[in-house]
């Protein structure tokens, strides 16, 4: 998405916006890789329209959320305690996995800190892991 300037941090008028399917096999990390690629894509879009000066402007929509950073020790700890569907800590765990150790989710355990990152590959037909390659053995 590109957006118009504002004074406010993500308040302006969308001036391009492209879909990106979130993948099953998606963490944080190899989401923000595509979206790089993608925001490639619009800035070369852009600048022959802003150059012509026909670039649009769609005010943005109240729904959605805004996270920084540092909103996410919030959400990192992993209560042993807690129940919930695997999809739901699945997409937890997707959302905590970057190339940043340190923002990975973690539980404690007899006063030990574990770090919790997932790594997730679609299976092809047959039993091959994506792009072809092997299982070590």
């Amino acid at each position: 998405m590109l957006y118009w300037m504002e004074e406010e941090t993500d308040a302006g008028d969308i001036a391009l916006q492209r879909p990106l399917e979130v993948r099953p096999d998606d963490t944080a990390d190899s989401l923000h890789a595509r979206v790089l690629d993608l925001e490639i894509e619009v800035l070369r879009e852009a600048v022959p329209l802003l150059a012509s000066r026909t670039l649009g402007r769609t005010p943005q929509s109240l729904d959605g959320t805004f996270h920084r950073t540092r909103d996410l020790a919030d959400v990192r700890r992993l209560d042993l305690g807690t129940t919930m569907s695997v999809s739901r800590v699945l997409d937890h765990l997707r959302a905590l996995t970057t190339n940043r150790p340190e923002e990975a989710a973690y539980f404690e355990l007899h006063g030990a800190r574990y770090r919790v990152r997932v790594e997730i590959e679609r299976e092809e037909a047959g039993g091959e892991r994506s792009g072809g390659e092997e299982p070590s053995t």
